[in-house]
């Protein structure tokens, strides 16, 4: 995966994090090996899965928001994804760069690979700055590639399997797969919102 691939959730851009001394509890706190929870009465767009079993569920949503993330990008100029949409500098193309390398990091890096920990070796930085010659084909592809590979690997797992990683302690499959759809989509929310900058279209593609 050279173009794309993962997310250190420890390090939102402009945004305080509640995990790390700003006195806000974490509502995810001591959840990695928690209980699941029965009833929670989210309503799912894909037709059939309001019904389903957990697993069914969780992946059908964090597949969903991968699907969102690849329409609302679709037709894109190179010139027009790469361009800084906000004064941070975030960009499209940087966003859906920094989605593959989250899904890398989480699934492969932590998962796949038992490294304890989701983040890369590179610069954090790097992966939301398209680089010269990369190009919005290549970004997706790389990301579609990604998402197939964590695929792969949660289905050789049960979702009570555990991990350790280096600062959130042991964690399920369950909590990495919820974890990733809250990261998928907040990342999707971003993009929406420069897409409609750019273009007026809004929706999930």
């Amino acid at each position: 995966m050279n173009t794309v691939p993962g997310d250190d959730k420890r390090d939102v851009e402009g945004v305080a994090d509640q995990r790390e001394g700003v006195g806000v509890a974490d509502q995810r706190e001591g959840v990695g090996v928690a209980d699941q929870r029965e009833g929670v009465g989210v309503a799912d767009q894909r037709e059939g899965v309001g019904v389903a079993d957990e697993r069914t569920t969780l992946v059908a949503f964090l597949d969903r928001q991968r699907a969102c993330v690849v329409a609302k990008v679709a037709g894109l100029d190179d010139a027009v994804v790469r361009a800084p949409g906000v004064e941070s500098g975030t960009s499209i193309m940087g966003l859906v760069k920094h989605l593959g390398w989250v899904e890398h990091g989480w699934f492969e890096l932590l998962v796949a690979q038992g490294s304890g920990t989701n983040l890369r070796p590179h610069d954090r930085g790097w992966e939301f700055t398209p680089q010269p010659g990369e190009t919005m084909t290549e970004t997706v592809d790389a990301y579609r590639r990604a998402c197939a590979r964590s695929r792969e690997i949660v289905t050789k797992h049960d979702l009570d399997d555990t991990v350790r990683h280096d600062q959130d302690g042991l964690v399920t499959i369950r909590w990495i797969v919820v974890h990733m759809i809250e990261e998928t989509a907040r990342h999707l929310g971003h993009i929406d919102i420069l897409v409609e900058q750019l273009d007026g279209r809004t929706g999930m593609g």
